[in-house]
């Protein structure tokens, strides 16, 4: 794209006010399987779903610098997320959430993802999700056989997820955010309000053990579309 350049290892912006140039270093992909060639699992497989969703990078750390509006910004020893979205059309609603800037002094990167899927001549609420815990991905969807409870607002998002004998309690609280363009049908015509500077909470159990428990400040949260019916 002229000027700019995108890979899971460089990425590089030249922009009128947003110039950078990022290396990312020791990225974590999500895990690839026969069946599950990615983070949808063997929905990836699908070939008519209106959206498909990749990780290309659950956490890793950065070098290089940013420069905004004639400010520059270091980011030596920062930390990274990437994912990416296409197809014709976001979903009708959703929620998403990511972070991996817990107060926690070792390794955690988590995200999260709801969503109304149209199938064939219906729909189905499906999720994903996983938690970097210390180098060990654990992971939480629909074709894992997970379970999801919670409750939403425009503000505020409570989860409580089930993987077999784990448990992931999550508790996120919408900041200040701002639009983004989307898809629609093949066209880039809708917006997206996201946030970046959200408050996640996590408690993950195994049983009634706690392994890990965590606060995030600076955290992406979006919640779209009529969510409150993704628990019905």
């Amino acid at each position: 794209m002229e000027n700019n350049f995108f890979s899971p290892q460089h990425v590089k912006l030249a922009l009128p006010v947003l110039r950078a140039d990022i290396q990312i270093h020791k990225t974590y992909p999500w895990p690839k399987h026969i069946g599950a060639p990615g983070v949808m699992g063997w929905f990836s497989l699908v070939p008519f779903m209106e959206c498909y969703h990749g990780v290309v990078s659950m956490n890793h750390s950065l070098s290089g610098k940013v420069e905004w509006n004639g400010s520059t910004f270091d980011m030596e020893s920062g930390l990274g997320y990437i994912e990416k979205d296409w197809g014709r059309s976001f979903p009708k609603s959703w929620i998403w959430m990511q972070s991996n800037h817990f107060d926690y002094s070792g390794e955690c990167s988590f995200m999260f993802s709801l969503a109304h899927i149209p199938w064939l001549k219906s729909h189905f609420n499906g999720f994903l999700g996983g938690l970097l815990l210390d180098g060990k991905l654990h992971r939480f969807a629909t074709y894992t056989g997970a379970k999801v409870t919670g409750m939403v607002t425009q503000q505020k998002v409570e989860l409580d997820i089930k993987q077999g004998s784990k448990t992931l309690q999550v508790n996120a609280f919408k900041n200040k955010g701002s639009d983004l363009i989307s898809p629609i049908n093949g066209e880039m015509k809708g917006k997206v309000n996201e946030s970046l500077v959200s408050h996640i909470d996590l408690i993950f159990r195994d049983k009634k053990q706690v392994l890990f428990e965590g606060k995030a400040d600076i955290a992406g949260l979006e919640v779209a579309g009529e969510a409150h019916l993704l628990f019905k």
